[in-house]
């Protein structure tokens, strides 16, 4: 996915969520807002757990590379993975 989708979905969640707060506490009978705020949130923590699950599906790492990032004045080195392997079953 492309940067500019996934900044996107984050906002619009974000939105959603300040959304639903704010109908939450304005509102005379807050639970059916708090449901939503409930299933938003559990629905966030379920892509965030499938997308680390599936980071971790792809298997170990058999050599790493070292990059270096430039940040304004300073050259930061970082490690990123070049090979995979496959895990044992």
């Amino acid at each position: 996915m492309s940067a500019f989708l996934i900044a996107v979905t984050i906002v619009g969640t974000f939105a959603l969520l300040m959304f639903l707060i704010a109908r939450a506490s304005d509102s005379d009978n807050p639970m059916p807002w708090g449901v939503g705020i409930a299933a938003l949130l559990v629905v966030v923590f379920w892509v965030f757990i499938s997308a680390a699950q599936a980071d971790e599906d792809k298997g170990p790492c058999l050599r790493y590379e070292t990059r270096m990032m430039s940040t304004g004045k300073t050259v930061m080195p970082y490690r990123v993975c070049v090979e995979r392997g496959e895990w044992v079953k």
